[in-house]
């Protein structure tokens, strides 16, 4: 399996290990107004490991992904050079919920609980829609083919 293909199916592992955490404590009081700060991480590696995906298939070396660190809206600018934003297109509340998971990505909010930079914790649906549309842009592959192959 190459590099680009191990990283698109982690991001697929990361993501859905998101939902089925947001289905056990997302459903709180306390997440009525936003996701859960675990399963935030965990979209927002997903979101990180189809992004690396995506630069790698497409020719973006290991060492310069690697140098990218966690910081997702660079990734995604990055994603663009390579010729992503030609096979999606993220309209202004994603690029706007993009910078916001970035913030707390980025800065390991998400770990620490230091509030975010940009004064705002997205919701689980909106975030969830993003990271899969991400999954798509790096051909993640389904559950039952990582489950069929071994993973």
């Amino acid at each position: 399996m190459k590099k680009h293909e191990e990283f698109a199916a982690e991001a697929r592992l990361y993501f859905a290990c998101a939902n089925d955490a947001d289905k056990n404590v997302g459903k709180f009081p306390a997440y009525a107004m936003s996701a859960p700060r675990p399963v935030m991480l965990l979209m927002a590696f997903s979101i990180e490991l189809s992004l690396k995906s995506f630069l790698l298939e497409n020719g973006c070396s290991y060492k310069k992904v690697k140098k990218l660190g966690h910081n997702l809206a660079r990734l995604w600018d990055e994603c663009n050079a390579y010729g992503a934003d030609k096979m999606l297109v993220l309209n202004e509340k994603e690029i706007q919920l993009l910078a916001v998971i970035s913030d707390l990505h980025r800065n390991m909010s998400l770990r620490y609980r230091v509030p975010s930079k940009l004064g705002r914790l997205p919701v689980y649906g909106a975030l969830e829609v993003l990271a899969h549309k991400f999954l798509v842009l790096c051909k993640a592959p389904s559950l039952k083919i990582i489950h069929e192959t071994g993973f």
